[in-house]
């Protein structure tokens, strides 16, 4: 059996690679890991959203089949998808296989509120003894400020000036507590570490954004940046540009981390003939449609067309459409295990040529489907379609719903079909969770 390592960086979105076009030297480790393996020209998220996302890249299963569900100990208003129990677990599968499994991160939807702990014998999520209390506090806090826009929009831009997270500083504390957890025992592993260096707040050196972009920048400046993409100021469309600099600084900064845990695997001699995959669990926006950030609504490219690369497979580029419900039973098969049966997935490379996002959103559903050419995106409460030819025109522009008609049947056919599948599967999932104890085992908390 083979040690398998699932690197995740949120909100990567995969054009700002390297390996995928962009001219700047974002990300030369990964660009190494995708020669020695293949890199998935076409891979796309199950969501738009880490929770819309997660649910299909651990479980195998869209994430229709999840329920919403409401943790007021993360938060008093948040409701969100969880990590559904009935579904399969990709850590449990792997510990129920004799590997130790070790789970390391800091984003507060992925973590043992949400069930993402299951299966895990080392699971650290970044959240203290203190976190439920102090959450519950910035969110009081927060909603009051809300009513005072400026007031609010004023006590964040010092919040971030005067103590800014280091997304490095943590990353770097994640790769030891994995590298610590691949030193503690025997036999193979299964390592996840989701990384949070390119996501809000993006706070590179000034040193790299200079380096990456050739763009001078201090810090202060840095985190003004910051303020403009997430609280509302009007001239952030036109400081798009200089928001993706810092972005593209952010991509090299993970990159750098990224190396330095394949270093520690490589001088520990398990990395030769380890699964290694990286990818994302959705993108983000840059004015492409009107929005910056990742908002629930955007299913277009941006968003949704995530990088995917993978040691251990064969060398090359692969064109088919993949999704992150292929995940999971691609690791398990090149691992030397047998996926599980319930996984709506498939060992990729494959020639299936279609994939699902969507989920449950606000008071209705949105369902997008792409395919090697086209984009179609149903609001399906409000019967609102969207369909692009990705071929013609990549940057989703023109609306061709309204002239091709047939093409939208078909596609609400093939969407409807796909519904029917997923709600058949969650109502077999969740009866027989009632003769089955899946995911039985809790994961050994770590706090540091």
């Amino acid at each position: 059996m083979k040690d398998v390592v699932l690197l995740t960086v949120d909100a990567l979105r995969a054009r700002n690679l390297h390996c995928y076009g962009n001219e700047r030297e974002t990300s030369p480790r990964i660009d190494a890991i995708a020669r020695k393996g293949a890199l998935f020209e076409r891979a796309y998220s199950q969501g738009s959203l880490t929770t819309l996302a997660f649910p299909a890249l651990f479980g195998g299963i869209h994430t229709f089949a999840a329920e919403r569900i409401e943790r007021r100990s993360v938060s008093p208003t948040l409701v969100q998808y969880a990590f559904p129990p009935y579904f399969p677990s990709l850590p449990e599968l792997f510990r129920s296989a004799g590997y130790r499994t070790g789970g390391f991160h800091s984003n507060a939807l992925l973590s043992h509120h949400y069930g993402y702990e299951r299966g895990f014998d080392i699971f650290y999520d970044g959240l203290e003894n203190k976190f439920q209390v102090a959450h519950r506090r910035r969110w009081a806090v927060s909603h009051f400020l809300r009513r005072y826009p400026r007031l609010y929009r004023n006590a964040l831009y010092i919040r971030d000036a005067l103590g800014p997270m280091r997304p490095g500083t943590l990353s770097d504390r994640l790769n030891a507590m994995a590298l610590e957890h691949v030193d503690g025992g025997e036999g193979p592993f299964f390592l996840w570490l989701h990384y949070m260096d390119v996501h809000h707040p993006m706070l590179p050196s000034p040193e790299v954004v200079r380096e990456v972009t050739g763009r001078r920048m201090g810090a202060a400046e840095i985190t003004h940046l910051n303020r403009l993409k997430y609280y509302g100021e009007r001239t952030k469309t036109k400081r798009a540009d200089d928001l993706m600099a810092v972005y593209d600084a952010s991509i090299r900064e993970v990159d750098v981390r990224i190396g330095a845990l394949l270093d520690g695997l490589e001088e520990r001699g398990r990395l030769t003939d380890a699964v290694v995959a990286v990818t994302s669990d959705h993108g983000e926006a840059f004015m492409e449609h009107g929005a910056l950030a990742h908002p629930i609504w955007n299913f277009h490219d941006e968003q949704l067309h995530v990088p995917l690369v993978i040691k251990g497979l064969p060398t090359g580029r692969e064109r088919c459409p993949v999704g992150h419900v292929d995940v999971a039973p691609t690791l398990m098969s090149l691992a030397g295990l047998d996926p599980s049966p319930d996984f709506l997935g498939r060992m990729m490379p494959h020639d299936e040529g279609v994939v699902f996002s969507g989920g449950r959103v606000g008071g209705g559903s949105i369902l997008a489907i792409t395919t090697a050419r086209w984009r179609f995106i149903w609001r399906i409460g409000k019967d609102d379609v969207e369909l692009y030819d990705l071929e013609a025109d990549p940057e989703e522009r023109k609306d061709l719903s309204a002239s091709k008609r047939e093409a939208v049947e078909g596609f609400k056919g093939l969407g409807t079909a796909h519904l029917g599948r997923v709600e058949r599967k969650r109502i077999d999932l969740k009866m027989r969770m009632g003769h089955e104890a899946i995911g039985a085992g809790a994961a050994t908390r770590v706090r540091q």
